[in-house]
């Protein structure tokens, strides 16, 4: 069972080399800010974060990093519910506008759902790896 440094250091090699990788992560903790204290299960063994009643087992997929204005890293999460805003509104997003293509970051204050699609969002590495089961690398 790996650390969080082992996961960011393999998903940073993977992630340079313009490849995507699948997690099974946690997202009623991930995601939702208010979750954070009332269902953190980071301390369970990764192997047991899946079968948590807390946990609401799901995959994304990781396509991006940058480290945030406190230097911290942050992951760019590609999700599977679809193209709106998905993640709690403290989060910054990465969106296209649809008629002129032009990508720039969003919040959920400033969405509008015709006009935008969310091509992923910005997660702290930390918060997500700490609710990570699975890491698997798309060749």
């Amino acid at each position: 069972l790996e650390t969080n440094k082992e996961l960011a250091d393999k998903s940073a090699k993977y992630l340079e080399q313009g490849k995507a990788i699948s997690i099974g992560h946690c997202p009623d903790v991930t995601y939702d800010e208010g979750a954070l204290n009332k269902k953190n299960i980071s301390t369970l063994p990764r192997l047991f974060k899946s079968f948590s009643a807390k946990c609401g087992a799901h995959y994304a997929l990781l396509v991006g990093s940058r480290k945030n204005s406190q230097n911290k890293c942050e992951y760019l999460v590609r999700n599977s519910y679809g193209k709106g805003f998905w993640a709690d509104k403290s989060y910054t997003c990465y969106c296209e506008d649809n008629a002129t293509k032009q990508r720039s970051n969003c919040s959920k204050l400033n969405f509008n759902k015709s006009d935008t699609t969310v091509l992923g969002c910005w997660i702290d590495a930390e918060r997500l790896l700490s609710n990570t089961y699975e890491l698997d690398v798309i060749i």
